[in-house]
């Protein structure tokens, strides 16, 4: 973790954070960072940030600020931590997730019905893709941003 040593901490609270902070780096791809600390007032400003999408999920604010809470609860309480969540956008293909494509379908005005019709998909796996029950495969990825590059270039 990028300038943890800061914090002039114990060892063993030292050692603490970081193994929090590495396996939520290995299991959620989500990463702590200490971005400033007043040593006199003992305020540490840190910002955590979802690196990469390993499944279709993509943490929200609230729950990477809740995950920082968890890697910094090693602190002394004489220790106050202000949080900066920095939300994953993701960038192309990667960032396809059933919340992406409900916000391309509101943006286009179609329904579940439309994208059944244009992609020959059968309407209960949509719904299940949707409703976050399937996860997309790296072809489903393809052909919503391909369809939804292709309505872009329409509009």
């Amino acid at each position: 973790m990028k300038n943890l040593q800061l914090l002039g901490l114990e060892t063993a609270i030292y050692d603490a954070i970081l193994r929090t902070d590495s396996r939520y780096q290995q299991m959620m791809k989500i990463r702590c960072e200490v971005l400033a600390f007043d040593a006199a007032k003992r305020v540490v400003t840190v910002r955590i940030e979802q690196f990469k999408k390993y499944t279709d999920k993509v943490f929200t604010d609230k729950e990477l600020v809740e995950k920082a809470k968890e890697v910094f609860s090693h602190l002394p309480e004489s220790f106050t931590v202000h949080y900066r969540a920095l939300t994953w956008k993701g960038e192309g293909i990667e960032a396809i997730s059933a919340d992406w494509v409900r916000n391309q379908m509101k943006k286009y005005d179609l329904k579940q019905t439309d994208i059944v019709e244009a992609f020959g998909l059968d309407k209960a796996v949509l719904s299940k893709l949707l409703n976050n029950r399937y996860e997309f495969t790296r072809w489903h990825k393809v052909a919503f941003w391909y369809y939804f590059k292709y309505l872009s270039k329409m509009k």
